[in-house]
């Protein structure tokens, strides 16, 4: 008797802590700053499969950032927690002695970590091309009578998915995925800020070096704690680069990041130095290759790995990086047998989760990342997705600790300290102009375990502000 008491008691406490979901959800839609918004929050229970609280659901918004989750999913699903990226050092023609009469190529295979200079236990750039200079010595090569090519066939070539911003896809974060990605395809510009407010700051260097680049600079010095206001435009494969805004004055150089305009031939550069550092001799420098490779008759000389599939997953999500989910996006068309291509990606993440039982009516998606604001998703889905991951005990563990935790990790490190939501909110924020957007889970104070996606477009405060209230309204989700 007692344990059905028991029961009964925790039921009507999950039922009464439902109805207080729903009613911080409508107290947060009820906000002014919202009275013209597009908003739309679901709220799941995992056990029960009850959407607990909602706000127009079925409602299509842009998501951001929070489309990461779906991608990260979709791939930890599809591939596995241990899958590796492969990336082959290969040779055409003849080796005569010390001497390779024809090519060496890097064949990739769109590995994102590819001589990253900002993830642990990987080797930058340098480090690895010099790894590779020395593996290529010890079979003893002296000289190469043609060229270092960079392979990025793997993938298409589109460069850029067409539904971007022209203001973002100069700079790092618009650098998309390619058949072979070097340094995350981005490059560091370096300002010498000894000069007056309102004055031109000088360009000093770039790394990696890009010698064919032009710059026409159009950044002015600010003042102190100003902050980096300067934006790099220029397309995929063109290297007239226009950088404007402000940069602020202080000490020392001052540095920003851009998309390298063709990773596969910077790549091939980069290794054709290096090799010519340890005495290897290149005849005809180096070259690249986008498209299909046809009578290309090649022999590998080493492979290269990259970390597993779950230490890039955790990359994505905790630091939001959009080439990570736009690798993953084409690598999962390339797998399943289409090209690799954003637009085939997306059609099998789309069929993945349908035949699961997600409803996709309504959903259009453009990219893996979130960058692109035709993006349309419902919360409802997010949500659904979510749950679905969470049923998966393989999956899970590896996606949970992907996502920022309250108060201890990622974008969330800092942030709700000492609050109910405390290592008890895992949550994805995702930020464009105009839209603020969370998804992710939250142990309530019933102990059940919830997924929930909250999308605010076109709001009218602040972007500070609106992110507060929905800082707030997360917390409330625990308390």
């Amino acid at each position: 008797m007692r344990i059905v008491f028991s029961f009964i008691l925790a039921g009507f406490s999950s039922f009464v802590f439902a109805q207080s979901l729903q009613q911080k959800v409508d107290r947060f839609a009820d906000d002014y700053s919202l009275r013209h918004a597009n908003l739309s929050i679901c709220i799941v229970d995992i056990a029960s499969h009850k959407v607990v609280a909602d706000h127009r659901s079925e409602r299509v918004a842009m998501p951001a950032s929070t489309l990461k989750l779906v991608t990260t999913a979709t791939a930890l699903s599809v591939l596995g927690p241990d899958f590796q990226f492969l990336t082959e050092i290969q040779y055409d023609g003849t080796l005569s002695g010390s001497r390779l009469n024809g090519n060496i190529w890097i064949k990739g295979s769109g590995d994102p970590t590819l001589g990253s200079t900002s993830l642990e236990d990987t080797p930058d750039w340098e480090v690895l091309l010099s790894t590779w200079a020395d593996k290529v010595e010890a079979k003893g090569i002296k000289a190469v009578t043609g060229s270092v090519v960079g392979d990025g066939s793997y993938f298409d070539s589109y460069g850029a998915v067409a539904s971007w911003q022209w203001a973002d896809i100069g700079n790092y974060y618009g650098s998309d995925a390619r058949g072979l990605n070097f340094n995350e395809n981005k490059y560091t510009l370096y300002f010498d800020r000894n000069t007056q407010i309102g004055r031109t700051p000088r360009i000093v260097r770039l790394e990696p070096e890009i010698p064919w680049i032009e710059w026409v600079n159009e950044v002015k010095l600010a003042g102190p704690r100003t902050g980096d206001q300067a934006y790099i435009y220029g397309g995929p494969y063109t290297y007239l680069k226009y950088v404007r805004g402000t940069i602020p004055m202080g000490r020392g150089l001052f540095d920003i990041d851009g998309a390298i305009p063709d990773p596969p031939m910077v790549a091939a550069r980069c290794f054709r130095l290096a090799l010519e550092r340890k005495g290897i001799t290149i005849g005809k420098g180096e070259g690249v290759i986008g498209g299909a490779v046809k009578g290309a008759n090649r022999k590998t000389l080493f492979k290269h790995t990259s970390p597993p599939l779950s230490v890039i997953v955790d990359r994505t999500n905790q630091k939001s990086v959009n080439l990570y989910a736009e690798a993953l996006i084409k690598l999962l068309g390339k797998r399943l047998g289409k090209e690799g291509g954003t637009q085939n990606g997306m059609e099998i993440l789309l069929d993945y989760w349908s035949e699961r039982g997600v409803s996709i009516d309504g959903i259009q998606l453009y990219d893996g990342s979130g960058l692109s604001t035709r993006n349309s998703v419902t919360a409802r889905f997010l949500a659904e997705v979510l749950r679905k991951v969470s049923l998966d005990p393989k999956t899970f563990p590896v996606f949970l600790s992907s996502i920022p935790k309250a108060g201890r990790t990622g974008s969330l490190r800092a942030k709700f300290k000492g609050s109910a939501a405390e290592d008890n909110l895992y949550a994805k924020s995702g930020t464009l102009g105009g839209v603020r957007s969370y998804a992710g889970y939250f142990t309530g104070k019933d102990g059940r375990l919830y997924a929930f996606a909250v999308l605010v477009n076109h709001y009218t405060s602040s972007g500070g502000s609106m992110r507060m209230k929905l800082d707030r309204l997360l917390t409330s989700f625990c308390e």
